[in-house]
């Protein structure tokens, strides 16, 4: 009897293009892993390789899925050769979110189809029925739609596994940030179960002697944040980074600012937190050199450069307390 589940979100990407599709399946909403992702992908299969309990595998039919899950199954694979791993999709755990309606492609708000993934992925399963293929739907309540036909397919998944003359103990699947809560959420049979988790996160469920499901691990980073990228796209590296912070952080911090008696917006609360908390340590950690300002080797140089940008933020943190105090005068609540 199945006795873990693995749920595994895709690694990091190098986002959508439109226009030029980063994925060889030609599908916009195909991407790629980017090199942290494909990092993140490498010590996800070295972590996994170790255990002697996953039998099987299941993954969204999107390209970063399957890319993210590929080093894990060829290391299963070279660990027991004589029955090589293979990953069996289910296109009911794929992602359809409803982002691209004006785009003209065929793909635009659907996943690529399983025969044309076979060609670019050696080690998906071709005798594994993916399930009907889902297209997106329009209905408005699509996060109730999402959840029942994430129910559907973990229901068809334990089912089937449970009846595995194998006697599979261990799985894993791979799949999207959204689909990865919903599995948590409906296994543990739970739709108020902790909903937070980001790129390249691990949750852990395991199944009771009584036949329930616990989920002793959720959302448990594989790898850090790239600290580069601040430096290469600033503006992605912050959205990253917010959402990781969102993942691990973010979720349970608005839920406490939205318990406040005055039923003020929660976001007024979390958004003076977030810029009273870089406005003053921004200054900090460029004096002690712990952001560095300056790629130059000439000290006097980089001297200035420091001496500039640290005048400049705290004319910022001036602004921003200004700022602070009209905020607290427009909403006194609070400052109880």
């Amino acid at each position: 009897m199945l006795s873990q589940i693995h749920v595994i979100t895709n690694g990091e990407t190098t986002g959508i293009k439109l226009d030029h599709p980063a994925a060889p399946t030609g599908n916009p909403l195909d991407q790629m892993l980017s090199d942290q992702g494909l990092k993140q992908a490498q010590r996800l299969a070295d972590k996994f390789s170790t255990y002697d309990d996953i039998n099987y595998i299941y993954a969204s039919p999107y390209h970063q899925c399957l890319q993210t899950i590929t080093p894990l199954t060829e290391a299963l694979s070279e660990k027991n050769a004589s029955q090589p791993t293979k990953i069996r999709v289910l296109y009911a755990l794929g992602d359809f979110v409803d982002r691209y309606q004006e785009n003209s492609s065929p793909y635009a708000r659907n996943a690529t189809r399983l025969a044309d993934l076979v060609p670019l992925f050696s080690n998906i399963d071709e005798d594994y029925d993916p399930g009907q293929y889902v297209y997106k739907s329009e209905d408005e309540n699509w996060n109730e739609t999402l959840v029942t036909r994430v129910a559907e397919a973990m229901d068809k998944i334990i089912g089937e596994l449970d009846n595995d003359k194998t006697q599979p103990q261990g799985m894993v699947i791979c799949t999207h940030p959204p689909l990865a809560a919903a599995i948590r959420r409906v296994v543990l049979r739970e739709l108020s179960a902790d909903g937070r988790t980001g790129d390249a996160c691990v949750s852990q469920l395991v199944r009771q002697p009584n036949g329930c499901w616990s989920c002793p691990v959720i959302s448990e980073p594989i790898s850090k944040p790239d600290r580069s990228l601040i430096f290469r796209r600033p503006v992605e590296a912050l959205r990253r980074w917010g959402r990781a912070f969102m993942a691990s952080f973010g979720h349970p911090i608005v839920d406490h600012f939205g318990n406040n008696p005055y039923r003020v917006n929660p976001s007024i609360y979390l958004t003076m937190f977030v810029f009273l908390l870089l406005v003053n340590l921004m200054p900090l950690a460029i004096g002690t050199k712990l952001i560095p300002v300056c790629g130059n080797d000439d000290f006097d140089k980089c001297k200035v450069h420091r001496e500039w940008t640290t005048d400049h933020l705290k004319r910022v943190v001036a602004l921003g307390q200004s700022l602070v105090q009209f905020t607290l005068f427009l909403f006194p609540p609070l400052l109880a």
